[in-house]
């Protein structure tokens, strides 16, 4: 996690590990596979339903943290809020939140800048999302991410 440059006895150090991260492999996952999809509780900005899982637990086996959320196929027009979780399916903790949205002529699909804390190694991942409409919208998505 964050000790990975806490640990470091200098800024030098640190400045070594913020550099060989930002400059790493961006994966992305779910990777050689489709998106994963959302779908929203019924009624205009519902409470966020319970969490889809995105990163099953022990797929990154290094700390990380995400960059970039790709949206894509947003089923209907109107404003998007995604949350974005970390832990156990019913321990799940919100490590940030994303609007994006859909209208008659343009929309956010595609991927978006996001940024979360480092994120330990072996942690599932999940999100979910609520609009402004009333339907059961519904979004995918996949997570692009640097290990430390």
């Amino acid at each position: 996690m964050a000790e990975h440059i806490a640990g470091r006895a200098n800024s030098w150090d640190k400045l070594d590990v913020l550099n060989e991260h930002f400059h790493s492999l961006s994966q992305v996952y779910p990777h050689l596979a489709n998106p994963v999809q959302l779908q929203k509780a019924a009624g205009a900005w519902a409470a966020f339903p319970a969490p889809t899982e995105i990163i099953p637990v022990n797929t990154v086996a290094a700390d990380f943290d995400i960059h970039f959320i790709s949206v894509s196929t947003i089923s209907a027009n109107g404003s998007y809020l995604l949350a974005l979780y970390m832990g156990a399916a019913l321990s799940e903790v919100l490590i940030g939140e994303f609007d994006f949205y859909r209208n008659a002529v343009q929309s956010q699909e595609g991927s978006q800048p996001f940024q979360t804390i480092i994120i330990p190694a072996n942690t599932r991942i999940s999100a979910s999302i609520s609009s402004s409409n009333a339907a059961q919208d519904t979004c995918f998505i996949k997570l692009r991410f640097h290990v430390y």
